[in-house]
């Protein structure tokens, strides 16, 4: 499941969801459910896959447990490989994150640099409305907002007290507002985030 694709090198944000699969049935499922059609994708590899620009911007999803939803620290350097990753203060070599003390707004200019880890959500799930297509993954790369509103919304906590599976909205939401400093001053800026709400 995507919130967006690459057009080139360019990458594309969407307001709808995007489906990609090796199963050209689940391609077809998933049309049939939230709309689009499966589109052959060749990749570079000589490989190739399906993919469904849908037209749902909104899908319930049941997440079975806990374990399937977290957040790590990525630092992925220029040759597509993981530089460093961690939980944000700790690294798994077991040496702190140089970055952990640092208020987020340096943090962020730091990963956007490509000198420091940036949160990365992953998400597995199974479609509410079909669960035995199969499990279904997601991944938000630079998260600082998706993470921040799941600690800000208790998800994290409500999901730990839930005694099986939860139904969870996983929602592509339009953001919206005007900059108050910076060289965008003034100007309004939109974009779209993804979003997961009991």
């Amino acid at each position: 499941m995507h919130g967006g694709y690459l057009h080139g090198k360019a990458p594309v944000s969407l307001d709808h969801w995007r489906v990609t699969t090796a199963s050209l049935g689940t391609a077809t499922s998933t049309a049939a459910l939230f709309g689009g059609r499966p589109q052959i994708v060749d990749a570079s590899d000589g490989t190739w896959s399906y993919e469904v620009f849908t037209e749902a911007a909104s899908i319930n999803v049941i997440v079975e447990t806990p374990d399937s939803i977290g957040t790590e620290f990525v630092l992925w350097g220029r040759d597509g490989k993981i530089a460093m990753r961690g939980d944000g203060y700790t690294l798994d070599d077991g040496s702190a994150d140089p970055d952990a003390e640092l208020p987020i707004a340096e943090r962020k200019e730091r990963a956007k640099k490509g000198l420091g880890t940036a949160p990365e959500t992953t998400v597995y799930f199974r479609l509410a409305d079909d669960p035995d297509l199969g499990i279904f993954k997601f991944i938000q790369r630079g998260a600082w907002n998706l993470e921040r509103n799941l600690a800000r919304d208790g998800f994290y906590d409500k999901l730990d007290n839930s005694d099986g599976p939860v139904l969870v909205e996983l929602k592509r939401e339009p953001v919206s507002f005007v900059a108050k400093q910076g060289p965008r001053a003034g100007q309004t800026v939109s974009f779209t985030q993804t979003e997961l709400k009991f």
